[in-house]
């Protein structure tokens, strides 16, 4: 079960300070991202709904069940990057200056698997 095991190295968090990109994620055991906190930018990678703060844990979409499987999360300014087991980069939020790869400035709450931020994932983003 998800409370029965140390987190210590599977919890990721943003600035705690900021109300629109605070969040808090953890990977579980089945590959499923949960995650806490501010949904403003759809960094939770849930459907955006008018309450975009969410006190308790959501399952991202796309991850663990059958879909792809998370190892690491990323955070911060409303961005977040999921890193899988099969060393793919997913990226799901805030899209302000085009950091989600994919061609636009809008936000996106589905995780997107971009070709574009992909080609590097060797180099950098660890």
């Amino acid at each position: 079960e998800m409370l029965n095991r140390d987190w210590s190295s599977d919890v990721c968090s943003s600035d705690l300070r900021d109300n629109f990109r605070a969040n808090v994620f953890v990977v579980t055991e089945d590959c499923s991202v949960y995650g806490a906190g501010s949904n403003y930018f759809g960094q939770l990678g849930v459907t955006w709904v008018p309450n975009w703060l969410f006190m308790s844990p959501v399952k991202m979409q796309t991850f663990g069940s059958g879909g792809e499987c998370a190892e690491r999360v990323q955070s911060g300014n409303g961005t977040t990057m999921i890193f899988t087991s099969n060393d793919k980069i997913y990226t799901v939020g805030n899209n302000d200056q085009g950091q989600l790869g994919d061609g636009t400035r809008a936000n996106k709450s589905t995780p997107y698997f971009s070709s574009a931020i992909n080609k590097f994932r060797k180099r950098a983003f660890y």
